[in-house]
C-alpha cells in the first residue's frame, strides 16, 4: 500500500490484544475501503489487509477469518483456504451437514454405506431398503388409541398421513365454543 493509503487505511483500525476492528464502512459483516480516489471502487478491508502483510492471495483461494469476526482485518487472523474448506470451517448448513456421521435413520456414514447424488451424502442402506422401518404408532400425540374408528386418512396425503377423530371433534367444539362467544 502507498504511504497516504497506509495512513488513511489505518485510521479506520482499532488495534485490540487479538482482533482489528474495522470502523468504517461495513457490508454483510466485512469491512469495506474506498480505494482509487474519484472513479475507484471499494474493496474489503481484510482481503487488503492480507495483501499488504502477505502478498498476493493464491488463486483460487479465499480468505478465512480464524477468529470468526468479519470486522476483523489482522492479517494474522486470515488464512488463505479453498471456498469449501472455509464454508465447512463455518456454522452453516453445509458444515453442520458435513459434520454428521449418521444418517437420521442411525446408519453411519462410512465409505462403504455412502453414496453421493446432487451434492448430498445418502445412505445406502435406507436406500435400498435394508432398514427395518419403525414400528407403526398406535396412538395419537394426545393419547388416543388408533382404532379403526377412531381414525381417517386424509385423501390428498395418502395413507401416511393417519389423524384421530377423537382430537379433530375436540378441535372442532373448541372452534364452535369461540365462534359463540
Amino acid at each position: 500500500m502507498a504511504p497516504a493509503l497506509t495512513k488513511r487505511f489505518t485510521s479506520k483500525v482499532e488495534k485490540t490484544d487479538g482482533c482489528w476492528l474495522w470502523r468504517s464502512v461495513i457490508s454483510t459483516g466485512y469491512g469495506r475501503f474506498w480505494v482509487g480516489g474519484r472513479g475507484g471502487r471499494y474493496v474489503q478491508a481484510h482481503r487488503l489487509s492480507y495483501e499488504d502483510a502477505n502478498g498476493p492471495i493464491p488463486e483460487g483461494l479465499t480468505l478465512d477469518h480464524l477468529c470468526r469476526n468479519r470486522a476483523c482485518v489482522n492479517p494474522d487472523h486470515l488464512e488463505p483456504v479453498t471456498m469449501r474448506e472455509n464454508i465447512l470451517r463455518g456454522v452453516g448448513f453445509a458444515a453442520a451437514n458435513a459434520q454428521k456421521t449418521a444418517c437420521p435413520r442411525g446408519h453411519p456414514f462410512t465409505s462403504e454405506n455412502t453414496y453421493s447424488w446432487h451434492g448430498h451424502r445418502n445412505c445406502r442402506t435406507c436406500m435400498d431398503g435394508r432398514y427395518i422401518p419403525r414400528e407403526p404408532k398406535t396412538h395419537c400425540a394426545k393419547g388416543h388409541e388408533f382404532t379403526t374408528a377412531n381414525t381417517y386418512y386424509r385423501q390428498d396425503r395418502g395413507p401416511a398421513n393417519r389423524n384421530c377423530r377423537r382430537c379433530r371433534a375436540d378441535a372442532g367444539a373448541r372452534h364452535a365454543e369461540r365462534m359463540s362467544q
